[in-house]
């Protein structure tokens, strides 16, 4: 078996791979929702838009040239493709530039939308010129796109023209303008002036540049020339309107597939008497995410074959299901997982005892029960196996909650509701009960006995991603690290496995990698911080009480229509972080019926707080709880509401008042 001189997953933007690399390691999703992705021949404009990682700068990369002909690589590829795919990087712009310098801000929106459109047009002329060199075997010469005729049609005796011919001299001519604009704009920095002349009509020199382009061979007669323009977050906003504008007066053949992060489009309005350019109209939002969502198990699908292609890249002969059984089986989807994960805990009883058994104890002297009625109750609760325990445990504080005063009747009719489960046999009530708070069980068994919660199957990996392949990747790229610096043997031996310490070692790498990655920079980020690290630490309490309220409890709902402003702005800030997401459609209120705000933890960040990566259980919070989460609350402060809320939550279960004084 090959070894690896180098972790297969340590490049994990496609901004950072070649072209090569983009090629092999390219994967298609093949979703239910993939056909109604997008076509780049469409005229109308496409928005690829989410969170970072997503995978749109591969996939735009791998929709354009040169990749778009490979590996064959003929005009007729692109005839039967529909489109001409030119990429660009909004950052190879330097929009910066164009602003500031005692320079008034409509002079440098006229020139910015005046260098955009020479830009776009000089980035289509060298593909042009690039792609008939690569196919010169079955094309005529240059010559016949003539410049002549070109700058003819644009109504324009070009001032200064090259003497160079054919599509050479046009690519020669733009070069030369944009290096004239390029001098006036580095001129305003010492006192100079920016022209506000545009020498066409806005759109003219591009709209014009693709018709002669795709004229010029009978192949491309019927193809769009699709320009895909990527982080669209680097412009500003009147430079996103720039853009905008030509997206609004785009003539045929031309048409736009802009990448963005969501949070990074400033503005759908344009120079075009104030225009806003409307989705469903001349506009459509594609959300990476969302696709990926809306087919789990073809999500699951695309990350092990996109793993599959890091792997062969990389030299390794390993298989995708081999790779996949390194991480352990799922806890819930088969019996080897549920004893791998339940190993540790037997082993920690032997050398510990049943310390949550001390606690029932402990909580049972606490109310004045009697000894003997103590022992009677916990060997009635009492089982070989770990889980059915704390499960018998977990019902006996329901009928406490319940009925006041906990007792023998309760655990002896918990033990009839639990015959012959431990055998196998049991009501099928009991085997939902069980199945429906099994890892909220285990979970609180790790935390009594102080271990690093069980990070076990590919499939919790994948959910940990939050629908992100990126996410995925650097989660692997830790792990695999830590597999690596351990010495394991994982990936030379076909029963290999890695280890839990290299796969807890990794998770947490990854997820203090994405919650410090995440904060936003500038003042908000304290708030930020400190919210999310409550939000975490509320949860935690809550999934790890006596009586838990919910399974799984990993989210939140609240009504923000009584927050202060601080608060509101503080959740709006994690929210655009994506440290915290917000479910778009909310939580209908059991009372009152208003849809509330619904907020989760993201699960690239869940482990820091032992929390589940899926969303079942939601607790509701009051008001006074939101503000102690997201607004100015002292430490003390948070810590008496999250006490009050616990009060309930945990045995004897009495709700304490809080005090006089008002927090909020």
């Amino acid at each position: 078996m090959t070894s690896f001189p180098v972790n297969p997953f340590e490049v994990t933007k496609a901004a950072d791979l070649s072209d090569e690399q983009i090629q092999r390691q390219y994967v298609v999703f093949t979703g239910s929702e993939t056909p109604s992705l997008f076509d780049p021949s469409d005229s109308t404009a496409r928005f690829l838009v989410g969170a970072k990682g997503g995978g749109r700068t591969h996939l735009m990369r791998r929709m354009t040239l040169p990749l778009q002909v490979e590996p064959a690589g003929s005009w007729l590829s692109l005839r039967d493709d529909g489109y001409v795919g030119i990429y660009l990087r909004a950052s190879g712009l330097n929009g910066a530039r164009f602003s500031g310098k005692s320079v008034e801000g409509f002079a440098w929106e006229s020139l910015f939308s005046s260098y955009l459109e020479l830009w776009l047009a000089r980035q289509l002329i060298t593909t042009y010129i690039d792609l008939t060199a690569r196919m010169s075997a079955d094309v005529p010469p240059l010559g016949s796109l003539q410049k002549s005729d070109f700058w003819h049609q644009m109504g324009f005796s070009h001032e200064g023209a090259s003497r160079v011919t054919g599509a050479h001299g046009i690519e020669q001519d733009l070069r030369n303008e944009l290096r004239r604009l390029d001098q006036e704009v580095n001129a305003a920095a010492f006192g100079g002036q920016v022209s506000q002349r545009a020498k066409w009509a806005p759109g003219q020199l591009l709209f014009n540049l693709a018709r002669y382009v795709v004229d010029s061979r009978p192949e491309l007669s019927d193809c769009s020339v699709t320009f895909f323009i990527d982080e669209f977050e680097n412009f500003t906003e009147d430079q996103q309107r720039a853009v905008n504008t030509f997206i609004r007066e785009r003539e045929h053949p031309v048409t736009f597939i802009i990448g963005s992060r969501l949070s990074g489009i400033k503005t759908h309005g344009t120079f075009s008497g104030g225009e806003v350019n409307r989705v469903g109209s001349e506009i459509e939002f594609v959300t990476m995410e969302s696709v990926y969502q809306a087919d789990t198990v073809a999500f699951e699908n695309f990350c092990a074959a996109m793993i599959e292609t890091r792997l062969a890249d990389a030299g390794s002969l390993i298989s995708r299901g081999q790779f996949v059984r390194l991480f352990g089986e799922e806890l819930t989807r088969s019996a080897g997982g549920r004893e791998a994960v339940l190993r540790p805990i037997v082993e920690a009883e032997q050398r510990l005892g049943k310390k949550y058994m001390a606690h029932l104890r402990n909580q049972l002297a606490d109310i004045l029960l009697g000894p003997e009625e103590i022992d009677a109750v916990v060997q009635l609760l009492d089982y070989n196996d770990p889980v059915l325990s704390k499960a018998a445990i977990l019902r006996f504080y329901q009928l406490w909650r319940a009925e006041g005063r906990p007792g023998i009747t309760s655990a002896r009719a918990i033990r009839d509701e639990f015959s012959g489960v431990e055998e196998g046999r049991g009501s099928a009530e009991v085997r939902r009960f069980l199945d429906h708070h099994r890892l909220d069980l285990i979970a609180q068994l790790y935390d009594t006995y102080r271990l690093n919660q069980p990070q076990q199957g590919f499939q919790h990996f994948v959910s940990m991603s939050g629908f992100i392949p990126r996410n995925l990747l650097i989660t692997l790229k830790a792990i695999v690290k830590w597999s690596f610096f351990f010495g394991e043997s994982a990936f030379r031996d076909t029963n290999g496995l890695i280890s839990n310490e290299a796969r807890n070692r990794g998770v947490s790498d990854a997820a203090d990698w994405f919650f410090q990655d995440s904060l936003p920079m500038g003042s908000g980020s304290a708030g930020v911080e400190t919210a999310v690290h409550r939000l975490g630490a509320m949860l935690r309490k809550l999934r790890f009480s006596d009586k838990p309220v919910e399974v799984n409890c990993s989210a939140v709902s609240f009504d923000t229509r009584l927050l202060s402003g601080l608060a509101t702005q503080c959740v709006e800030d994690c929210v655009a972080s994506g440290l915290v997401l917000r479910l778009p459609r909310g939580q209908a209120a059991r009372n009152s019926g208003v849809r509330t705000t619904l907020l989760k933890i993201h699960p690239m960040i869940s482990a820091k707080f032992d929390l589940g990566t899926a969303r079942r259980g939601v607790a509701q919070l009051s008001r006074s709880e939101v503000e102690a989460i997201f607004g100015s609350a002292t430490d003390e402060q948070f810590d008496q509401i999250v006490s009050e809320r616990l009060s309930s939550m945990n045995a004897p279960f009495v709700r304490r008042s809080p005090d006089d004084v008002a927090l909020f």
